[in-house]
């Protein structure tokens, strides 16, 4: 990657590990994200995982 490119890779590293919640151990992961994100032009996560849904808690039918 160019050295130019650094600061771009940078921003977008620590975007991508804020919005993960600042888990310790990923910087690399992060840094190789933002990389094949700025070298193919877009800013949306391309294989960034995606988190699981919670199923919302239905009422307790003993409760009524």
């Amino acid at each position: 990657m160019d050295n130019d490119l650094t600061p771009k890779i940078l921003q977008r590293a620590y975007e991508i590990w804020e919005s993960e919640g600042r888990p310790h151990g990923r910087d690399q992961a992060h840094w190789l994200l933002a990389e094949a994100e700025i070298a193919n032009g877009d800013r949306q996560p391309a294989a960034e995982p995606s988190k699981p849904k919670r199923k919302p808690r239905s009422g307790n039918p003993r409760s009524r």
